[in-house]
């Protein structure tokens, strides 16, 4: 059973993914029915009664209500007592405003003792103790203390009334513990407006005015316990207060200080920055940054922890100064680098807000006891560490480690480097232990992360835990590093792409794809979480590498099996969006039954309407649980076989493609295009046997990437195409695994060849293989080069080849520059036929054409927020073959038709 027991417990138990950013409730969402979110299941169980939740959990609730009921009891005696008094507290909408306040600040209420009413400074005194939150770090000239008029709320003939009374002086006389209780409650916050009456204040501005405010409050009840309402409105000294929270002054108009304005930016710069340093208080630091950088239109993600902070934002390039200014300006930021990344555009932004929160950690690092962070070996500057790495002749070579985790150092790391291969940054101790066994402690080690912050904490461990004396780290990490390079036009040493913390995922840093898709074992390093909100993977591996090609076949999925379950989730949600309209169209004809004649007859067709789509909503509830068993089972299978081809056991990983050796190449199409196809495969010349052998051999070498042979349509075509153009030199630009070369090597008159491109090493030798099995009449026909496609164009150019036809079926985001290439260098003659497959890619193309740019942009947000990054790079493709299609049509040099012939297919002929 996957993950080491029954699926179908953990499945009913509430899903296999664990702790996750997306809430996991799989069994109330699946048995009920009608479910438009995740947050209402919950809602409907507890309607059916029975609780939820498990019993240490409600015994802790029963608990904790048990206290509060005390907290009530002992509240209500001292009220009647007369050694409590009710206040009502509200604050101004500004200060509410400015501070965040939550909403019930408009209306807070609190007990404060009898004493306390006696003068100004007690007063002040009791409401910075029980209201801390802003009062205690607000100062006192920031605001003033008012008292609103005596109202309805306050008279005896309000509903609040009950407050306890009795005679004797004792207003606890005859009083049950539960009405005491009930008594402490019963001051509800009346609904008005703060704002409302605020002409009508009284100030406060000294001890008989507080009196006499007191004293009216509690002659307008009659049992002498009335509340005093007090509203805190700002002054002057709130304007200075916010000043020194931000750093700096706004202009009179309220414009940012220079008239500066975020609006008039053209891009984001992306900036991160960390410090691990002692903050008593971070609440207040955050409190403080919100309003600093707020105005700024700063969006991104900061924690504030007792031991630091760790920031990543966006800043508009406009006011990015000013940012600049103000952590400068901060005492707390001393000696802070800021790591700035090269800006974004503003549909790319990867954050959606601003958030600045306190936590217990900046980097959850599971120790028992804190190190001293600040003793954690050296800083390396990029050009330093660039030097470092070049080891010479005679030195000690380092030991390069990679503190970041396997999902990270998967897809990108520096050459040379050692993965410590950790789930979480919990793990890093034990895999540096296991790392660093037996090396000299003299050795020089350099380790690296993301932008800095893992690698002082991990230095700090592997000094004083581990002894190690040469300790350097990559100071701001790889985004610094990348940044250098790329200033000084150095080759980096650092290969792949740098998974960075927000929507963006990935950053490229060299041509260099380390990963495969886990789908069909093709390079790439998209990664991705699963577009099922209810995918069964689990929280170490929700992440994973994805191509663009399989993200589409699977609608953004990690299996067919979540893409099956997603279209019946969707297809039950549509049932239950028609299924409540015609409940309210029941409800109408209800109403109309006895006014109209044809009432009992409107109300039996709707109500059976009601009833038809009611059993079908309860029939896809009933395959939704049979789709998501089936869906854990296999996601777990593949779980499986994605951790054994890390391990390099290719028998597992072989296994794993060959799940997906089946999935349907024309799922893209629809059932009717897909229709199409088959039955034009069925009805053009049959496959020649020579090529049949191919796609066999194909099968079996890469069962995950066969669908990206050509078809035999396609091939049939392509001969065919070769021999209607009288074409004696063909150019392939992207050979796989030569199926479409053999098939116009066929083609090709006496004297004729075919120079193939191909830059994967595997697939080329799989090729190669294939060539060597083909009849003896092509022989001599077929030249294979391996090498990057715009390199060995440019090399043809200066070599004064030309050819009669070109078929182009590689990068897809090159094609542009292909074109350009072939073109501008005469590699295409006068007459010649360039022959372009994917143009319409998956569909995607003439959806991207069809659709307004704004539409594009927010659904490419909406997939980053979910995390699926894979269909936002299948996204960029649909881009890059557009404007490749556009540029073809606009050459003046070219005459082109672009045919739905399965994935699209352009014939561009050159007239000049």
């Amino acid at each position: 059973a996957p993950f080491g027991g029954d699926p179908r417990s953990g499945w009913l138990a509430g899903g296999a993914r664990g702790a996750s950013t997306r809430p996991s409730v799989l069994c109330p969402q699946l048995f009920c029915p009608g479910l438009q979110n995740r947050h209402a299941p919950l809602v409907r169980m507890s309607v059916r009664g029975g609780s939820t939740l498990p019993p240490d959990v409600v015994a802790r609730n029963e608990r904790r209500n048990g206290e509060r009921r005390e907290q009530n009891l002992e509240i209500a005696r001292r009220v009647a007592a007369g050694e409590l008094r009710p206040v009502v507290v509200s604050f101004s909408a500004r200060i509410r405003d400015t501070l965040r306040l939550p909403k019930r600040y408009k209306h807070t209420r609190i007990f404060v003792e009898q004493e306390d009413l006696t003068s100004m400074e007690r007063l002040r005194a009791a409401l910075e103790r029980d209201i801390p939150r802003p009062l205690a770090k607000l100062p006192r000239d920031a605001y003033s203390i008012g008292a609103r008029p005596v109202s309805a709320y306050d008279s005896d003939s309000d509903a609040e009334s009950s407050a306890p009374a009795g005679e004797g002086g004792d207003d606890s006389d005859g009083k049950t513990p539960s009405e005491l209780a009930e008594a402490a409650s019963a001051f509800p916050e009346e609904s008005s407006d703060v704002e409302d009456g605020m002409d009508d204040l009284v100030l406060l501005d000294s001890d008989a005015a507080l009196r006499e405010a007191y004293a009216r409050s509690q002659e307008a009840r009659s049992s002498g316990i009335g509340k005093l309402r007090l509203v805190l409105q700002d002054t002057e000294g709130f304007t200075r207060y916010l000043e020194h929270l931000r750093g700096y002054k706004m202009e009179a108009d309220g414009a940012l200080p220079g008239g500066v304005s975020p609006k008039d930016s053209d891009a984001w710069v992306m900036v991160s920055f960390y410090k691990l340093t002692t903050y008593p208080d971070p609440a207040d630091l955050c409190t403080r940054l919100m309003e600093a950088w707020a105005p700024l239109g700063i969006l991104g993600r900061v924690y504030v922890a007792p031991e630091g902070i760790n920031a990543q934002v966006s800043v508009p390039s406009e006011v990015l100064p000013l940012f600049e200014a103000t952590v400068a300006a901060n005492k707390d930021f001393e000696g802070v680098f800021l790591n700035k990344d090269e800006p974004v555009s503003f549909d790319t932004q990867p954050f959606n807000k601003l958030q600045i929160k306190p936590r217990k950690q900046v980097l959850a690092d599971g120790l028992d006891t804190p190190l001293k962070w600040e003793n954690n070996g050296k800083h390396l500057s990029p050009a330093e560490w660039h030097a470092k790495l070049q080891v010479k002749l005679g030195e000690k070579p380092p030991v390069l480690l990679d503190v970041r985790n396997t999902y990270e150092s998967q897809v990108g790391l520096f050459k040379n480097a050692k993965a410590l291969d950790t789930t979480t940054f919990r793990d890093t101790w034990a895999a540096l232990e296991k790392a660093l066994e037996g090396v000299d402690k003299d050795t020089p080690i350099l380790s690296y992360c993301t932008g800095g912050i893992r690698c002082e904490k991990a230095n700090a461990f592997i000094i004083q835990e581990m002894g190690f004396t040469d300790v350097s780290a990559l100071k701001g990490g790889i985004v610094n590093y990348g940044r250098y390079s790329a200033a000084n036009n150095l080759t980096s040493i650092f290969q792949g792409v740098n998974h960075v913390f927000d929507q963006r995922l990935g950053q490229r840093m060299s041509d260099e794809v380390l990963a495969t898709c886990i789908t069909c074992g093709g390079p790439s390093d998209v990664q991705t979480d699963c577009a099922s909100t209810h995918c069964p993977r689990p929280f170490a591996k929700r992440r994973f590498v994805q191509c663009p090609e399989c993200a589409v076949n699977l609608q953004g999925c990690c299996a067919p099996e979540c893409r099956n379950e997603n279209r019946c989730r969707e297809g039950r949600d549509a049932l239950f969006s028609q299924a409540e309209h015609l409940r309210v169209l029941l409800r109408r004809a209800r109403k109309e039954e006895k006014g109209r004649a044809d009432g009992p007859v409107r109300l039996a067709e709707a109500d059976a309407q009601v009833v038809a789509v009611e059993a079908k909503l309860d029939a896809e509830e009933a395959q939704l649980k049979v789709l998501h068993a089936t869906a854990v089972v296999a996601v777990a299978e593949n779980v499986r076989a994605e951790d054994a081809a890390l391990k390099g056991e290719s028998g597992a990983a072989a296994t794993m493609e060959e799940r997906y050796a089946k999935m349907d190449s024309r799922n893209h199409l629809g059932e009717e295009a897909g229709l199409h196809a088959m039955y034009a495969e069925q009805l053009s010349s049959p496959e020649p046997p020579h090529l049949a052998e191919v796609r066999e051999r194909t099968s079996a070498a890469l069962p995950g990437r066969a669908h990206m042979l050509s078809s035999a349509v396609q091939g049939e075509m392509l001969a065919m195409l070769v021999a209607l153009s009288s074409a004696n030199r063909v150019l392939e630009i992207g050979c796989f695994t030569g199926y479409a070369t053999l098939a116009m090597a066929a083609a090709l008159p006496e004297g004729g060849e075919v120079l193939t491109l191909e830059r994967d090493p595997e697939v080329a030798q799989i090729a190669r293989d294939n060539f060597a099995a083909a009849p003896l009449t092509m022989t001599g026909k077929i030249w294979l080069v391996e090498g990057e496609a715009m390199e060995e164009l440019a090399r043809l150019g200066e070599e004064g080849a030309s050819f009669d036809l070109v078929f182009l079926d590689a990068n897809k985001k090159q094609y542009s520059n292909y074109l350009a290439a072939l073109l501008d260098r005469g590699l295409l003659k006068v007459g010649g036929l360039l022959v372009v497959d994917n143009v319409l890619w998956k569909g995607m193309v003439p959806q991207l054409y069809t659709s307004l740019p704004e539409e594009r942009v927010e659904r490419n947000r909406q997939r980053q927020r979910a995390g699926v990054m894979s269909l936002v790079e299948a996204d960029k493709y649909a881009e890059a073959m557009h404007s490749f299609n556009v540029a073809a049509r606009d050459d003046p040099r070219t005459q082109v038709v672009l045919l739905p012939v399965r994935d699209g297919l352009s014939l561009i002929r050159r007239v000049k």
